[in-house]
């Protein structure tokens, strides 16, 4: 029988790539990671595909065999004081810090061409920004900070396409403007055009506690 390791954290998308290491972990220890996502976070599947890994529907999927290990990553932060997401590596007194060198997705260029071209961004000077932040349908919005006179270009939801597929038009952007959100930790993996990225922290007041110390890009921090 296989040894079974389910992680409970049913999102947001953030989370799920920020933990990829702890789930490669249990990976390379001989278990198989089942890890039930909300319905709405199901086509992180055809993103992050992993060998041993299986993410299940949460609504829909009830498991066929008893887990071997349970990791309830989703409440980690009743149990260490600081960073939230800090506290989901705190379980095993392992480093976060190279938590990107784990996180690997998939791209589907063909999704990502096509949202370029229905936004009509080819040859364009933009400024990318995203004001959501929290999993559809609950989130929320924040105003950002820009600077200068290029077009605005904002990260909806749309219809077919998920954070994912915004890849080429956040690359190909002269500056971003984000509020502290899951395109985090996509950007971090990405190929940037921008010269100047700002974060907005979805507190008011503002507060970068939770993500201090997880990205390497030079963000410039609105307060």
């Amino acid at each position: 029988m296989d040894k079974i390791c389910l992680i409970e954290m049913q999102a947001g998308l953030g989370d799920i790539c920020f933990v990829q290491k702890i789930a490669k972990l249990y990976i390379e220890d001989g278990y198989k990671v089942i890890w039930p996502v909300l319905s709405q976070l199901m086509y992180v599947r055809n993103y992050i595909k992993v060998d041993g890994l299986e993410f299940i529907d949460a609504s829909k999927t009830f498991l066929d065999e008893i887990p071997s290990v349970v990791l309830p990553l989703g409440i980690a932060d009743r149990y260490f004081e600081g960073s939230v997401l800090e506290a989901k590596y705190k379980f095993f007194d392992w480093d976060y810090k190279d938590w990107a060198n784990y996180f690997t997705f998939e791209r589907n260029k063909e999704k990502e061409e096509a949202l370029f071209n229905q936004l009509g961004l080819e040859g364009k000077k933009y400024t990318l920004i995203n004001k959501k932040y929290g999993t559809p349908p609950n989130f929320k919005e924040k105003e950002v900070y820009t600077e200068g006179d290029n077009e605005i270009v904002e990260i909806q939801f749309l219809e077919g396409f998920c954070p994912f597929d915004w890849c080429k038009v956040i690359e190909e952007a002269n500056q971003i403007s984000i509020v502290d959100t899951s395109y985090n930790y996509i950007i971090e993996k990405l190929d940037l055009k921008a010269t100047k990225m700002f974060l907005t922290s979805r507190f008011t007041p503002s507060n970068f506690t939770d993500i201090q110390n997880l990205f390497t890009e030079k963000w410039i921090k609105i307060q």
